[in-house]
């Protein structure tokens, strides 16, 4: 019966470290997601910049028109950004598109993240939204989106 008490204890202490854990990190997350929302409000963090040249990838014919845009999106409660990018396609036939994002410094001599996107199945004249994931955390203010490689290649 000692040890079946002694054994409750513990797991009753695992549990109650793990829950102040969980509420410590919930704290953090919201403190960073508000900066990094009143970074973007302020335009601190944005996709403008000096990015690199954009390569086309395996893709025949350069489709950087097809980019509508690419937002770094809220900070969710683990920390992480959950970057969207928006396509339309204007090709005349269906598309699938592979989209390589970077998260960096504004003057860009810092890489904090990198991303990949893909968006399949966009028919000729429809737009579609892709998400990517970035888990780097703690980002300084004017951090900057690069795309570095968009492609286009025909739906199978």
């Amino acid at each position: 019966m000692k040890k079946l008490l002694i054994v409750i204890g513990i797991l009753f202490a695992l549990i109650i470290g793990m829950i102040g854990c969980t509420a410590m990190m919930a704290g953090v997350a919201v403190d960073v997601a508000e900066d990094i929302e009143a970074d973007i409000e302020t335009g601190a963090a944005t996709t403008e910049g000096d990015a690199p040249t954009m390569d086309q990838g395996l893709g025949s014919k350069d489709a950087s028109a097809d980019l509508v845009s690419v937002e770094l999106g809220p900070v969710d409660i683990v920390g992480w950004h959950t970057p969207t990018v928006t396509v339309k396609n204007n090709s005349d036939g269906r598309s699938d598109y592979s989209v390589d994002i970077t998260l960096t410094s504004a003057d860009g001599s810092v890489q904090f993240d990198t991303s990949w996107v893909y968006i399949q199945n966009v028919e000729a004249g429809q737009s579609a939204t892709g998400e990517g994931l970035f888990t780097a955390e703690d980002l300084p203010a004017g951090v900057v989106i690069n795309v570095v490689e968009f492609q286009r290649t025909a739906s199978v």
